[in-house]
């Protein structure tokens, strides 16, 4: 028997939208739905997507994160108009020492550098100076916008990324990552509210081993211990994202497949209350919690189990 040998199936916003009001026998499968009924249900549709941001996003939305710290700095916004922070970067080394004013750098490689592109520079002073790339010139070779404040050496540590990432719902894990020892990495303690601002010398200077996130608006505040004082050391972590906005009509929505139908039956419980279809909400409801909750409880980890013998 033939198959398909495809896994390309998924549907737009629109046919979400449209799947919905067919439960609800609002439109028929030929009728055109109108522009105000597509907003609406738009509408709905996004509040419903963020209220599922609330509840805990599981493994689909899991991504890295990396800060960038600053010598003796902190605290740092986390977000798309924060401190230095993406989902991906660049490291390098110079291999040719520059000197101050230099907006010439010679590095290690240039490979996936582009201009425009985010780029610190590991200065001698142990502070890192940013700027943008102007051209990638060579495989070695490139220019930045700002002059380099100061010199800086030999292998010091220079890094890029193209964009920032969006504000942490949640910090899962984090740890310290030491550009210039093999990538070794060792693990930070999250602490509480409490527990970070009750401590009495938060300005001891070190290589970070606990953080505090504050999920505020707009930007997340990330706070380190203790204060860094090597720029060489980046912090990592895994992250929540946020689920994208359900934006155009022939967008895809920012869900994994297997979560499709639990979207659908949910948004037609959320638009069965204002199109008055009383009748047929608690139906709906329970079709939609028992689909709703089976993909979150395929949606975790597999975990290994150990069994023993308490004497």
């Amino acid at each position: 028997m033939a198959t398909s040998g495809t896994h390309t199936f998924t549907l737009m916003r629109d046919q979400v939208i449209r799947h919905a009001f067919l439960l609800l026998n609002i439109y028929d499968i030929n009728t055109t739905i109108s522009s105000d009924d597509l907003n609406y249900a738009n509408d709905h549709l996004n509040m419903m997507l963020l209220y599922w941001s609330s509840q805990g996003i599981r493994l689909w939305k899991r991504k890295q994160l990396y800060v960038f710290p600053a010598l003796n700095t902190l605290q740092y916004s986390l977000g798309l108009t924060g401190d230095h922070n993406t989902e991906s970067y660049i490291a390098t080394e110079l291999t040719v020492a520059a000197l101050a004013a230099a907006t010439t750098l010679t590095v290690t490689s240039t490979t996936g550098m582009t201009a425009g592109d985010h780029i610190g520079i590991e200065l001698d002073s142990g502070v890192r100076q940013w700027t943008t790339i102007v051209s990638v010139n060579s495989a070695t070779g490139l220019t930045i916008t700002a002059g380099l404040s100061g010199a800086a050496a030999i292998d010091n540590t220079i890094i890029t990324y193209t964009s920032k990432a969006s504000r942490p719902l949640r910090l899962i894990r984090g740890t310290t990552l030491d550009l210039k020892n093999d990538q070794t990495e060792t693990t930070m303690m999250a602490l509480s509210f409490d527990e970070y601002f009750n401590m009495p010398a938060k300005t001891t200077a070190g290589t970070p081993n606990n953080y505090y996130y504050d999920k505020a608006l707009p930007t997340g505040q990330l706070y380190l211990f203790p204060r860094p004082n090597d720029v060489s050391k980046i912090c990592t972590f895994t992250y929540l994202k946020p689920i994208e906005d359900s934006g155009d009509a022939t967008d895809e929505i920012d869900i994994p497949k297997e979560w499709l139908l639990p979207a659908v039956w949910n948004l037609g419980v959320q638009l069965a209350y204002p199109y008055e279809k009383t009748p047929m909400i608690q139906a709906l409801e329970m079709k939609a919690k028992e689909l709703f909750e089976s993909v979150k409880y395929y949606d975790t980890d597999d975990e290994s189990m150990r069994l023993g013998v308490i004497d």
